[in-house]
């Protein structure tokens, strides 16, 4: 394992460029479809932000060579869109051209739904335990109605039942026993 840079690899600082001030025009003529993605991260007037966006999607619609290169750069072209809160606008695009672009195969979509799945369960569970204890409920509020008919007393019947004697009390009113 090498464990030290040859002096021709060693680097002492770098050129560093600020993507918003480089022309967006020069961006959206390349051929490059890396380079065409970064006019989404250029200075444009944000009355054209939709042209420019519809330029990107059409230029990248002319220089990938099959589709599922350009379903490759479009999902880019989404999480880029995200960095400049332009997530929605670039999504109308896209699904309005007359392209083929599976939003369902973008990672960040399937977490979505994979979070919605889960919370989905959970409230499932959540409705499902509730109408179980109600359905208890009203199970021992019959069985309690039952034993009353009976001529069980209503303290014998909320201890057998597990009910409060203010509740047996009540069904028994309401049967007229009390």
């Amino acid at each position: 394992m090498q464990t030290q840079l040859p002096t021709a690899q060693v680097f002492t600082g770098f050129h560093l460029i600020n993507i918003y001030k480089l022309d967006v025009n020069q961006l959206l003529a390349s051929q490059i479809p890396e380079v065409i993605l970064l006019a989404i991260l250029a200075r444009f007037p944000k009355k054209q932000t939709e042209v420019v966006l519809r330029y990107i999607v059409q230029r990248l619609r002319l220089v990938c060579n099959n589709p599922s290169e350009l379903s490759r750069y479009l999902s880019q072209l989404f999480i880029l869109a995200r960095l400049r809160k332009l997530e929605k606008l670039t999504a109308k695009i896209i699904n309005d051209m007359p392209i083929t672009y599976n939003i369902e195969t973008d990672y960040l979509y399937q977490q979505g739904m994979q979070q919605g799945i889960e919370k989905g369960v959970e409230k499932g569970v959540e409705v499902g335990k509730t109408q179980e204890r109600l359905h208890a409920e009203a199970e021992k509020r019959e069985s309690a109605r039952k034993m009353l008919l009976a001529g069980i007393k209503a303290p014998q019947v909320a201890d057998f039942l597990g009910m409060p004697v203010e509740e047996v009390a009540k069904i028994a009113k309401e049967l007229g026993l009390s």
